[in-house]
C-alpha cells in the first residue's frame, strides 16, 4: 500500500462503527495512515485510536468530501451502512462511496443489520435517487450474504461472510 495515502472509515451510527472498530484497530497497529469519519455524537467509542479524525455534526456535501480527498489522499473507503433517513447527518457513507467509486477507487461496505438492504445503498444524489453499491460488502453470517444478495441483485461473489 502507497504510505501517502490514507485508508478511510466512515460512519454515521454507533451500530456501524461498532462493527469497524476492529477493523480500524487493526490498521492502526500495523502503522497505516488512517482517517475516521464519523459522526460527532460517537467521539467516546473512537478516543482511543491516534489516527486523524473528521467529525460529522451536519450533511455533508460532495465538495467538501472532495476537498477531504485533496488533503487525505484516499487508498481505499471502508464505511459501515446507514439509513438515508438521518435527518441530522444522512447517509455520509453513501456519499464517500459514491465519490470514491467515481475516483475508481476500492470501496468496502460492512452491513451489521439483517434488514433494509435496499434502502442502505439508495442515496439522493443531486436529486436522483440513486442505487450505490460498493466493491465489495462483509456480512455477519450466510443468512444475510443469500438475503442481500436475492434483495440487491449483487453478484454472491462480492459478498464477503466475515462474522461479527
Amino acid at each position: 500500500m502507497q504510505s501517502d495515502k490514507y485508508i478511510y472509515f466512515v460512519s454515521n451510527n454507533i451500530g456501524g462503527l461498532n462493527s469497524i472498530i476492529p477493523i480500524i484497530k487493526y490498521f492502526e497497529e500495523k502503522k497505516i495512515k488512517i482517517l475516521i469519519i464519523i459522526n460527532s455524537k460517537n467521539i467516546k467509542f473512537i478516543k482511543q485510536f491516534k489516527s486523524n479524525k473528521i467529525l460529522i455534526k451536519k450533511s455533508i456535501t460532495f465538495s467538501q468530501i472532495k476537498k477531504i480527498f485533496s488533503i487525505y489522499q484516499p487508498h481505499f473507503v471502508f464505511a459501515s451502512t446507514t439509513y438515508p433517513k438521518d435527518r441530522e447527518i444522512g447517509d455520509i457513507e453513501n456519499r464517500f462511496i459514491y465519490l470514491a467509486n467515481l475516483s475508481n477507487l476500492k470501496t468496502y461496505v460492512f452491513m451489521d443489520h439483517w434488514c433494509g438492504y435496499n434502502e442502505r445503498f439508495y442515496s439522493l444524489i443531486n436529486n436522483k435517487r440513486k442505487f450505490i453499491l460498493p466493491s465489495k460488502i462483509f456480512v455477519s453470517d450466510i443468512k444475510s450474504k443469500n438475503e442481500l444478495s436475492k434483495s440487491i441483485n449483487y453478484n454472491k461473489r462480492n459478498i464477503i461472510v466475515s462474522g461479527n
